[in-house]
């Protein structure tokens, strides 16, 4: 599994422009792994989804955390938008699904020759 970094914005509008800009630069002339696909704007949705991990029996936020995380999902519902509870899956269905993904080409990427 290759790894990539991914770009972090502080809008929509600002994640559009880095796609613009990626995309016209047509990176696909020097990168064999990457799809000629054309840069497409695109509109947000008016309502959107938010998924919200608050803590669970594990895991727990610190109270400043959890008191910001309560602010952000208030200030999401009140502009109209749905805040999801989510919670991790079970530790061992992580360490299969996990294994099964780094598995995906047979283990190939993972093999060293000694």
């Amino acid at each position: 599994m290759l790894s990539t970094i991914g770009p972090i914005t502080r809008s929509a509008r600002d994640l559009d422009l880095i796609f613009r800009v990626i995309m016209e630069s047509s990176p696909w002339l020097v990168d064999p792994e990457c799809l000629p696909v054309p840069y497409r704007p695109f509109d947000l949705p008016i309502r959107m989804s938010f998924a919200c991990f608050t803590g669970d029996a594990v895991h727990k936020p610190n109270p400043t955390i959890a008191q910001g995380l309560q602010r952000v999902r208030e200030a999401l519902e009140a502009l109209g938008h749905e805040v999801i509870d989510w919670t991790y899956p079970e530790p061992d269905n992580v360490k299969d699904l996990t294994l099964d993904l780094l598995r995906a080409d047979g283990g190939a990427e993972g093999r060293f020759t000694t």
